[in-house]
């Protein structure tokens, strides 16, 4: 029911935190001990513990009359992501750029066939039209570009603090204070989305996860306050976008939607893992090579932009949109 799902977010998120305050703190302390394979062999029992657990607790369900696969729009939609995240990769690479500029354009190519091909199907693979719905339009873009963007800041400020001198430990460490953050962000939001709307949480977001990432900029070895900082700002920021979106995400979507819209949601939700991060990476290598000195600073400048992009869209929608709804 609707008026449950805030409490089911903060639950999930509370849950979720776990993985992002121990595992780098954790890598780190392993990295230091021995080498970096411990951490991918200490990954194997947790990953076969998971699966037995799945195997116990998810209960078999009837089988549902469910419309037939759309096989040619799976296989477009997944090679054409596929292409992207290799081509990115491979542009960050100075040998192989031009063959990563080539290959972008075989990506978006194979993506608009797979976007043509999924107008003229009846029952998609990925039901695009439930875009209309502006709550979900919104989350969907606020994941994308702030949780997203923090995977891809992360990556860049591990390669800063470890020129600056931190050790593998300390840079895991200061997940630490992002998870603090992130729990107070969790419950704020529990607290003031029915409350207030999701308008000035999202915006306050994005404005602490901008901030932190500027911070950023300044770090220095001997220092570790700013990174502290910087990361705590980042965690409470972040926090406050993605439960919020996630939240707001299926508000005013029939019941027969919501299957839908969650595997929509869910996609969206894996990309932006990825993306950002991937695209991070490339204009970090590729203003290495042309601008060494000022690389980091204006890769973390354009995160911090990129952070408060879904801004334009957030005050451009009507404050109903916005408000989450107590009663289905």
């Amino acid at each position: 029911p609707p008026a449950e799902r805030g409490r089911l977010t903060a639950r999930i998120m509370a849950v979720a935190l776990l993985v992002p305050a121990l595992s780098p703190t954790l890598g780190g302390w392993l990295v230091g001990l021995g080498s970096w394979r411990w951490v991918l062999l200490a990954s194997v029992p947790l990953a076969a513990l998971t699966l037995l657990l799945a195997a116990a607790w998810v209960r078999p369900e009837a089988p549902l009359a469910l419309p037939r696969l759309d096989r040619r729009g799976l296989l477009l939609g997944s090679l054409g992501l596929s292409l992207l995240l290799v081509a990115l990769s491979q542009i960050a690479e100075a040998q192989q750029r031009m063959q990563g500029i080539g290959l972008l354009l075989i990506a978006a190519a194979v993506l608009v066939v797979y976007a043509r091909t999924a107008r003229r199907t009846v029952q998609p693979v990925l039901q695009w039209t439930l875009l209309r719905h502006p709550s979900l339009r919104l989350a969907m873009l606020v994941y994308l570009l702030v949780p997203g963007t923090f995977i891809g800041t992360q990556l860049v400020a591990t390669l800063l603090l470890h020129r600056q001198g931190y050790g593998a430990a300390a840079i895991g460490g200061f997940m630490l204070p992002w998870a603090i953050a992130s729990a107070c962000a969790i419950a704020t939001t529990r607290q003031w989305l029915p409350r207030i709307g999701a308008r000035p949480l999202l915006s306050a977001g994005m404005l602490c996860q901008a901030t932190g990432i500027a911070l950023l900029i300044g770090v220095q070895a001997g220092q570790p306050w700013l990174p502290v900082l910087a990361f705590a700002l980042m965690g409470l920021g972040g926090s406050l976008c993605s439960s919020s979106a996630q939240t707001l995400a299926f508000q005013g979507m029939a019941d027969d939607e919501l299957l839908p819209g969650s595997a929509l949601w869910n996609l969206n939700r894996q990309l932006s893992f990825c993306l950002a991060a991937a695209l991070l990476a490339c204009v970090l290598a590729v203003l290495s090579s042309l601008t060494p000195d000022r690389a980091f600073t204006l890769t973390l400048l354009l995160a911090a932009g990129m952070s408060l992009l879904p801004l334009l869209l957030l005050w451009r929608l009507p404050a109903s949109t916005l408000t989450l709804r107590t009663s289905a």
